[in-house]
């Protein structure tokens, strides 16, 4: 029987969401935000609760996988049983809308070509590999990669854990150096040094503090330090695009996650509604679809100067949002009567193909150690 899940933590994934997706709506428009807008109480608010907000959302919506896997035991098998189960949902909006985007005749993508119009088929069949979403293959890469991650900081003492923490949270805060701040903050498809890093620190919260998720005045103080902190730069610069680890984005993840971690509730309607929050993320971020949504349907232009574009932007968002997750509750209706059929079956088959096939290199390698 499974497990139901956590009601806090899945309305939490729902404002991470929320809040990415609000994010992306100033990030993508045809013009730069930033610039449009004259100064004045519009451009603060956008600056601040828009475009500084993308990777404090990415940050609470990875964060909540990381936290539960690590009370998880580390095996290879649920890793890849996860991976695979979410592969399946990727695949299936990177087809419908790479389908839909030659449908349409949406631009830009090689089909002039065959050799152009073959990349771009291969691509929809293997969204991961393609780096399509860039945090759909960096989070594939991080649930193959944790349980040896986890596996190795167990082995650690609190104190080497505590050290490569700081060594982590120091290499981040170093990103915001201008000089080299792209060899961290970048990634590179698979290994990502961001989300890898990340959760090394919230691991080490996790086993040997707790208690610092559990005080609802510790998450107001850093809710008013990561949004003063931002503010500030806002008003000075003007240029606020933060990055993972600005501090500001930091104290504003950190009070959001311990803030959702304060409420116990269980709701069946949040926990639902939860399941669909990723495709927004697959539907609104695909190449065409992002220029269609944010550029042609929900153009900030004509609000430029309006006293109610913050509530233009709240509400195309919402709408966005919406209409997102109707989409996929329709995704899942097929998957229930395709896919959700065979759960797992050919999962496991290709699991214990492989297994059959490996298990006797590993072990003959161990007995040559042995006679060694």
């Amino acid at each position: 029987m499974k497990k139901e899940r956590q009601s806090n933590f899945e309305a939490l994934r729902l404002w991470a969401m929320f809040i990415i997706t609000f994010h992306h709506f100033a990030m993508h428009q045809a013009l730069p935000v930033a610039v449009t807008i004259p100064k004045g109480i519009n451009r603060f608010l956008v600056e601040v609760f828009m475009l500084s907000q993308g990777q404090m959302g990415v940050i609470l919506f990875f964060a909540i996988t990381a936290y539960f896997l690590c009370d998880s035991t580390p095996s290879l098998h649920k890793a890849f049983k996860k991976a695979w189960s979410l592969e399946w949902e990727v695949l299936f909006w990177s087809l419908m809308l790479s389908v839909l985007s030659i449908a349409k005749g949406w631009g830009p993508f090689p089909t002039s070509s065959k050799k152009g119009f073959l990349k771009y088929f291969i691509s929809a069949f293997t969204p991961v590999l393609s780096d399509t979403w860039w945090f759909t293959t960096a989070y594939m890469g991080f649930l193959v990669l944790s349980p040896f991650l986890i596996k190795l900081l167990q082995t650690l003492t609190q104190k080497w854990h505590f050290v490569l923490s700081i060594i982590a949270l120091a290499t981040g805060l170093s990103s915001q150096i201008p000089i080299i701040k792209k060899s961290f903050t970048d990634g590179s498809g698979f290994i990502d040094l961001e989300l890898i890093g990340l959760f090394i620190i919230i691991a080490y919260i996790r086993w040997y503090a707790p208690e610092l998720f559990k005080k609802p005045v510790l998450s107001v103080v850093c809710l008013l330090i990561g949004y003063a902190w931002t503010s500030v730069h806002v008003i000075l610069q003007f240029n606020m695009t933060p990055l993972a680890y600005n501090p500001a984005v930091l104290f504003e993840a950190f009070g959001w996650f311990s803030l959702f971690c304060n409420l116990h509730f269980q709701s069946k309607i949040v926990n639902r509604l939860a399941k669909h929050t990723f495709a927004v993320y697959l539907i609104t971020e695909f190449g065409t679809m992002r220029i269609f949504l944010w550029q042609k349907v929900f153009s900030i232009q004509p609000f430029l100067h309006s006293p109610w574009l913050i509530l233009y932007a709240l509400a195309a968002t919402l709408t966005i949002y919406i209409s997102c997750m109707l989409l996929d509750w329709v995704r899942s209706l097929i998957f229930k009567v395709t896919v959700d059929r065979f759960e797992g079956v050919l999962f496991e088959w290709l699991w214990n193909s492989v297994n059959r096939i490996v298990t006797p290199w590993v072990t003959k390698g161990k007995d040559e150690k042995q006679i060694e």
